[in-house]
């Protein structure tokens, strides 16, 4: 059997997509089933890169037509273009804003609404705090770690938000901890970005990091509320999550109504105070509950399509 897993780069923008498909990637590969990557358009060097990272093959080595195609991108075009080219079952992996239209199956990758529709009578697999999570996170994930008890050392992450975004929650963090002896370093491509952190005191990394860096080096991590933010949790590493665009409010509520991660959404009126609470509450950060690796899940509801 062969899987296409397909992304598009240039229209979805952070590692959340590809991270879901190189984790499945990662399962299939375990189960000897052949798999490949196509994009809509050339792969820029950080998704090469990542993709590499996690031990996976990025260069097409795939002869024929799949059995089955699995998308992960907002691309509305994509689903269309392959139900001609190939004529498999798609399949595609969901989040809030993921269109659906033309799909043969859902599987949801992130928390949604009860209010979001799908095209009638096709099966669907829901969430339940399952994320589908690669095999650096589940391995590193058995791995004890002695944090220092007074949590002095923090990364803040956003992911690929506007520079002005960043530069607003810099501030405020910076407002926020007060003299606090901290040790804050931010992990940004962006120099605009890097420039600031460097003018509040704080440490700049012009480069992402994997997660095993993250555990080793750092005592506490603010993320984004995307794919790294369930990561995190299932790590049991400290730390709490900002929303900083809309299509992460339905994600961000989730996780601290289901107790997986504190968090603040940056846009609201009361978010200084709100932070405040974050940076002081660290005898909390060990009460997050666990999340699941969702790939066996994922993998059974592929089969049963076949």
């Amino acid at each position: 059997m062969l899987v296409w897993l397909v992304f598009d780069s240039s229209h979805d923008l952070g590692f959340g997509h590809i991270s879901r498909l190189v984790a499945l990637g990662q399962f299939l590969d375990s189960k000897d089933i052949e798999y490949c990557f196509h994009v809509e358009e050339s792969i820029p060097k950080r998704v090469i890169d990542f993709i590499q990272r996690n031990k996976l093959n990025i260069r097409c080595t795939c002869s024929g037509w799949p059995k089955l195609i699995v998308t992960d991108t907002y691309n509305t075009e994509t689903i269309g273009k392959l139900s001609l080219l190939a004529g498999a079952p798609i399949l595609a992996f969901t989040d809030e804003l993921t269109p659906t239209f033309g799909a043969d199956a859902i599987i949801e990758v992130s928390p949604i609404s009860a209010s979001k529709s799908y095209p009638s009578g096709i099966p669907v697999l829901k969430f339940q705090d399952s994320p589908l999570l690669r095999d650096e996170i589940v391995s590193y994930g058995e791995v004890v770690r002695k944090l220092d008890v007074e949590r002095k050392k923090w990364l803040v992450t956003l992911g690929g938000v506007d520079d002005l975004v960043y530069r607003n929650f810099l501030e405020q963090l910076k407002v926020t901890l007060d003299h606090q002896e901290l040790n804050i370093t931010v992990a940004s491509g962006s120099s605009a970005v890097g420039t600031l952190a460097n003018s509040l005191g704080f440490k700049w990394l012009n480069h992402a990091l994997d997660v095993s860096a993250i555990c080793d080096n750092f005592d506490v991590a603010v993320t984004g509320a995307g794919v790294t933010a369930w990561e995190l949790a299932y790590l049991r590493l400290p730390g709490f999550v900002i929303g900083v665009v809309g299509n992460q409010d339905f994600q961000l509520d989730y996780l601290i109504k289901h107790k997986i991660r504190l968090g603040a959404r940056l846009a609201e009126q009361e978010f200084q105070s709100n932070l405040r609470v974050l940076v002081a509450m660290n005898h909390k950060y060990s009460e997050i509950i666990r999340p699941i690796d969702g790939r066996s899940r994922v993998y059974e509801f592929m089969e049963s399509l076949l």
